[in-house]
């Protein structure tokens, strides 16, 4: 099967070089900086694990628009894009997929491939066809740690689990597609730990606190993952990220009462656990919002924290913390 990739940055290249390795499909990454396309055209790329040498070879076919891809022929997209881009590419992308062709989205956050994407399509002439068809995209968190060294080496750093599912309709005019959820269960079964969930809304509200946490924290202290360990942390530090992480599980509890019908669908022992497992396992790594930010890249703080902030607004519960932290990286930082 022929897979296509979109975003040729660390997860996008992390993702690629996973399903290439399996020697099951075909890849295709869509990357628009012709530097990195040009360099990864005629090496393909190449995939370091930690410390183990040597690192793993790629072989994986370039465009430069998603309109150089031969979509009939592509079985299935990973779109690895950041949050803020993802509903401008999935109102390019879908109108010309196949019927059933499965995407799922990896971007940090909550926010995108909804509401919004459903009111920018009212009033299209096929607004029932393109909206019908948000029922073929899913989404995944990952718990890994990527790193693009150069372009084309990708540096896995922290391998963590990684789930996959749906979120419930942003309204009553689709459904998620059967048959593209199946495809898309047969294609991601050779990647491990990477596995199926019911309950996805739980994996995406512990990753969200996770990264509400650890990204804002890491970029205004500057520091790496393993940096936000208890260990290497002030007693103000300490203070800071545990309200951050209290104001986020009080938001989750009153979005499952409300959303859900759930108001247990999250555990505070579960995500606890998942922050301090992700810290540890990914503690070489830097956060991506840290790159975004060193990179002089656009941040994803509106579709984390900020989706944090408009959810407790919206369910009446308070996130002081948040919105200080919030606030100062759009200060420091024009975030």
């Amino acid at each position: 099967m022929q897979i296509a990739v979109i975003g040729g940055g660390a997860m996008g290249s992390l993702w690629a070089s996973l399903l290439g390795l399996t020697g099951v499909h075909n890849l295709w990454v869509v990357e628009r900086d012709f530097a990195r396309y040009s360099i990864c055209k005629e090496r393909g790329y190449l995939l370091f694990h930690g410390q183990k040498p040597p690192p793993e070879r790629v072989q994986i076919r370039m465009a430069q628009d998603i309109s150089d891809l031969p979509l009939a022929e592509i079985g299935a997209v990973i779109l690895a894009v950041k949050a803020y881009q993802v509903d401008d590419v999935l109102g390019v992308l879908l109108p010309l997929l196949l019927a059933g062709t499965p995407v799922l989205c990896l971007a940090n956050g909550a926010g995108f491939g909804g509401e919004g994407l459903i009111a920018a399509w009212q009033d299209r002439a096929d607004a029932k066809n393109a909206i019908a068809k948000l029922g073929q995209v899913f989404f995944a968190v990952s718990f890994q740690g990527a790193y693009l060294k150069n372009p084309g080496e990708v540096y896995l750093r922290g391998a963590g689990p990684i789930y996959w599912g749906s979120l419930p309709p942003a309204c009553g005019d689709y459904l998620p597609d059967g048959l593209a959820r199946e495809r898309l269960r047969d294609i991601l079964s050779v990647v491990e730990g990477c596995s199926y969930r019911q309950d996805f809304p739980v994996a995406m509200w512990q990753k969200l606190l996770v990264n509400g946490v650890i990204n804002p924290l890491s970029s205004l202290w500057r520091v790496a993952n393993g940096g936000l360990a208890d260990a290497q942390l002030t007693e103000a530090q300490r203070l800071v990220k545990h309200k951050l992480l209290q104001e986020g599980l009080a938001v989750g509890f009153a979005y499952g009462k409300a959303v859900l019908d759930n108001s247990a669908f999250l555990s505070a022992d579960a995500v606890e656990r998942a922050l301090a497992e992700t810290i540890g396992a990914t503690a070489e790594n830097y956060s991506s919002m840290y790159q975004d930010i060193t990179y002089g890249r656009q941040t994803e703080i509106d579709y984390i924290n900020g989706y944090l902030i408009r959810w407790g607004q919206r369910l009446g519960v308070s996130t002081p913390c948040h919105q200080e932290v919030y606030q100062q990286m759009k200060t420091i930082f024009s975030a």
